[in-house]
Parts: structure tokens; C-alpha cells; sequence
């Protein structure tokens, strides 16, 4: 047994001089001390907090060279290393959140915190540097060999022949997913995760409707038009889809959790059912660091139910999840002097 009176001083120690450069024994020291330590409080959340940011650095000192050849090469890296990176930056930042401020740690914590976002923003920023290098000397977009997000109805959808379901998470990033299916493979669910690349411009008004059938996608001054029309609103889009899916229509994800559960079970029964889902795309607009953090926790968790409810409840087989657009994410204030006015 190792009491708190001697855990924090070790504590302090690995926090301020060895996260960075030598995270795997940090992460190793630690998990001694949990074992030897079985309080759940504070000291908890903080041990807990300071092994996410070694793994964060354990998994960034390992990425070797960011410069690579091909853009697939930057799709595949990210499916296996770089997501960490995401991933582990946001799990740490929403455990910084959870720390009491009043603790004997808490300088060293924030020291700590201060150090990760601005590596990690860096790091974002050197990746980005390379992709976009890649890109202009290997072709554009058209070297990314991935599905579009435009064929998405037709590579995915068309070819079921039996009911399904589709939900489109607003905002639900690639690392987020991944969390999600780690949920999802605690029952008895056969779940994949493959990457789409996204339209552009990433925004809700033009990637959500390219996941619908369409024989065409076209703007009208700044408005997507589907196959020439807009479709703004879930009447709308139920409208579209029945044109080519009889009976098939469009929910909001309230509508479909808060709904009558025998009302439910005859909507299943339809061919196609589209369910919209914002939790996460709602917190980012209040720009609140803490929102958006707790919004990817309460959307993992929400469509970890929604899934379950698909498969056991109402009797849907095929079940397939995807997301209009991602989202950067750092919990660092925007100075006036790098905000830039959109004049075209």
C-alpha cells in the first residue's frame, strides 16, 4: 500500500519532468501506483488523467517521419497511429475537466495541460502541412482511393435488399467512431469502420444531402441543390427519398428515442429509415471547449442505445452509421489577430 502523502510527491515528479520525454514509464510507474493506491477520488481522476497524456505522447514520439509518399498513405496512417493522437487528446481533455481545482496537484496538472495542447496543436499542424504538400504534388484529391461521400446512397444503401437503417451523426469524427464501435463490441454486434472522404466544403448544409439518392448535386447561390431542389428540412428529405425508395423516410433522433414504442415498431418496418442525430454538432456552436467534450462522451453513449434499440428492439438487421463532416478540435482560445473575414 502506498498512502497519498507519498504518491503525490512521485505524482508531481512524473508530471513535470517526464511525461513528455519518457511517457511509457510514466504510464508503467503509475499503474504500480494504482495498484498499490485504491482511493477514487481526486488522486484518482488525476492518475487516470496523466496515463491518457503519456499515451498521447507515447503515441506521438512514435509516429516517426509525417512526410510520406501518397495521400493513401496518409488515410492508412491515420487509420492506425494518427487517430490515437485525436483521440487521446480529447479522452485527456475531458478528464481535465473532472479534476478538482483545489487539489495539491492542480499547478502541476495545469502545467501539464498547457504543454499537451500546444504540442498537440502542433502536431495537428505539421500533419496538416504534409497532407496538404502531398496533395499538390501527387494530384489533388483525385490520388485519395477512397469512397466519395456523394456515392455513399449508392455504394452502401442500394444494394441491401432488406430493411435498413441509416444514421448520420453530425460531426461525429473518425476517433470518436472508433471509441463508439469499441461500445458497440461489447455485445454480440458484427460492426466495420471504413473511411469516406468528405465533400467539400465540409459543412453540414453540403455533405448531409450528398448522402442521399441523387441523380445530381448542383448550388444554388450558396444552398446545395439535390437533384435541383433544396432540401433544407426532414419533410423535405422524406419527400426526396420516397422517389427512390417507396416508403422510406427521414427522423430526427428525437423523434425516434422519445417516440410511442409501437408507433417504432411500424416505422421500422419500412425498407429505409434515415435518422439525423446533432448531439455534437449542437455543443460545437456555443464554441465552449467543455461542451463539445462533453457532447462526443453523450453521443457515443446515446448512439450506443440507439444501436442496441435498432438490432433488439425493433427488429433492424442492417444498421449502418456515418457522418457528414468531422471537426478540429483544441482547447485554445482564438486570438482576434488569427480569425480572417470570409470575403468571397
Amino acid at each position: 500500500f502506498v498512502s497519498e502523502g507519498l504518491c503525490l510527491p512521485i505524482i508531481r515528479t512524473l508530471l513535470e519532468k517526464d511525461i513528455e520525454t519518457e511517457p511509457a514509464a510514466v504510464i508503467n510507474r503509475i499503474e504500480e501506483l494504482m495498484v498499490k493506491h485504491s482511493e477514487n477520488g481526486t488522486l484518482s481522476a488525476m492518475m487516470d488523467y496523466a496515463i491518457l497524456v503519456a499515451r498521447f505522447y507515447e503515441t506521438a514520439l512514435g509516429l516517426g517521419s509525417l512526410t510520406l509518399n501518397t495521400a493513401d498513405e496518409y488515410v492508412h496512417r491515420y487509420q492506425t497511429d494518427y487517430y490515437l493522437t485525436d483521440q487521446y487528446y480529447r479522452q485527456a481533455t475531458e478528464l481535465y475537466f473532472k479534476i478538482d481545482p483545489t487539489s495539491e496537484l492542480f499547478d502541476s496538472i495545469q502545467k501539464v495541460k498547457l504543454s499537451i495542447d500546444q504540442n498537440y496543436s502542433k502536431l495537428c499542424n505539421r500533419i496538416n502541412l504534409e497532407w496538404t504538400r502531398c496533395l499538390k504534388e501527387t494530384g489533388g484529391m483525385d490520388s485519395v482511393h477512397l469512397l466519395r461521400q456523394d456515392d455513399f446512397y449508392d455504394e452502401k444503401i442500394k444494394p441491401i435488399q432488406k430493411k435498413v437503417a441509416v444514421i448520420v451523426s453530425d460531426a461525429l469524427r473518425y476517433e470518436v467512431a472508433v471509441e463508439l464501435m469499441q461500445q458497440l463490441a461489447k455485445e454480440k454486434h458484427i460492426a466495420t469502420l471504413t473511411p469516406y472522404l468528405a465533400m467539400l466544403p465540409t459543412e453540414t448544409k453540403y455533405c448531409k444531402p450528398a448522402l442521399l439518392p441523387h441523380h445530381s448535386l448542383g448550388m444554388l447561390g450558396t444552398e446545395m441543390l439535390v437533384d435541383g431542389t433544396v432540401l433544407n428540412t426532414t419533410d423535405q428529405r422524406t419527400a426526396h427519398l420516397c422517389k427512390y425508395k417507396e416508403g422510406a423516410v427521414c427522423m430526427r433522433y428525437e423523434e425516434v428515442m422519445n417516440g410511442d414504442l409501437s408507433a417504432m415498431r411500424e416505422l421500422f418496418k419500412r425498407p429505409l429509415v434515415y435518422i439525423f442525430h446533432d448531439t455534437i454538432d449542437e455543443a460545437s456552436h456555443s464554441q465552449s471547449p467543455f461542451e463539445v467534450i462533453a457532447a462526443c462522451r453523450k453521443a457515443i453513449e446515446q448512439l450506443t442505445v440507439l444501436v442496441r434499440r435498432l438490432h433488439a428492439t425493433w427488429n433492424v438487421t442492417n444498421v449502418l452509421l456515418t457522418a457528414d463532416h468531422g471537426f478540429i478540435y483544441n482547447d485554445q482560445k482564438f486570438e482576434e489577430k488569427d480569425k480572417h473575414s470570409i470575403t468571397e
